[in-house]
């Protein structure tokens, strides 16, 4: 049996999501394979291994993980599971899935490579204002007023979108709204026959579509830009223009200052930029 027949078998029966994932695993598992003239059975753990480790990011890696123990426990290979397992304990992703080094010229850059309008709204209130996805979809006409510049976040009775850890009798919470988002919500408001309910009326799985499509293409970056990486970019130019961490903390609607302490964590590129400005000044 080839090893695309053994796979059809393998995921036969499983959900959607899952054979799509799997059988894009299973492609770059077998040009690995074919790269190495390796079959199936004669691959080792060492070189399970390091099929993994040629993903970046820790998400990728993890679904590599649980496909290969899946498919090794489907073949019944168990001992070569059990190796499998002791060399993974040792694969460590090479970037932070807290770690983002986007400066304000290619949240820039994204932002106007970004189509349609609703797109771009949607991603510019990410990048420049925080916001979750689900922040983002939830959001009324009227929770936009650029009189005030402010957006206000408030959880609906039989709405899908609503802020993160918001309750139906929460009071509305109400912060800055950025000039790019304001812009372009005017744009759309003018633009809009109606205005009536969520401003994008859109689903998260239609979101991320056009998300890949332009983080992917847009922006050369050796990790996956997710939706909430934007979130973490904008706490990092926040922090990296002046503004202090309290107040930062206030924006992201953190209950707790340590979960913001993480969005904090600092890029390669910024830590030797703080280390040359705090070592020149410390040799004057």
């Amino acid at each position: 049996m080839s090893f695309r027949e053994v796979v059809e078998k393998f995921i036969f029966g499983k959900s959607k999501n899952t054979m799509k994932t799997y059988w894009s695993l299973y492609r770059s598992l077998e040009a690995f394979l074919n790269d190495n003239q390796l079959s199936l059975q004669d691959a080792t753990p060492y070189h399970f291994k390091a099929w993994i480790t040629n993903f970046r990011t820790a998400n990728t890696q993890a679904e590599a993980k649980r496909f290969l123990s899946a498919l090794l426990k489907f073949l019944g290979a168990y001992e070569q599971l059990s190796n499998l397992k002791s060399l993974l304990r040792e694969v460590k992703p090479d970037f932070s899935k807290f770690r983002v080094d986007l400066n304000i010229e290619e949240i820039q850059k994204l932002i106007e490579a970004c189509y349609p309008i609703e797109y771009k709204f949607a991603v510019s209130l990410m990048a420049l204002n925080g916001l979750r996805v689900s922040e983002v979809l939830g959001l009324h006409w009227q929770d936009i007023d650029t009189q005030n510049d402010t957006i206000t976040l408030q959880r609906r009775e039989g709405e899908p979108y609503y802020p993160k850890g918001m309750a139906l009798n929460d009071k509305p919470i109400r912060i800055p709204l950025n000039h790019v988002s304001k812009e372009l919500y005017n744009i759309l408001y003018n633009g809009s026959a109606s205005h009536e309910g969520r401003i994008l009326p859109m689903s998260y799985k239609t979101f991320l579509k056009w998300h890949y499509r332009f983080t992917e293409g847009v922006l050369n970056k050796p990790y996956r830009i997710t939706p909430h990486k934007l979130r973490h970019a904008f706490a990092h130019v926040w922090l990296a223009n002046g503004g202090s961490i309290r107040k930062l903390q206030a924006m992201l609607r953190h209950k707790r200052l340590e979960t913001t302490t993480i969005y904090s964590e600092p890029s390669e590129k910024e830590l030797t930029n703080e280390f040359e400005l705090v070592l020149n000044k410390a040799l004057r």
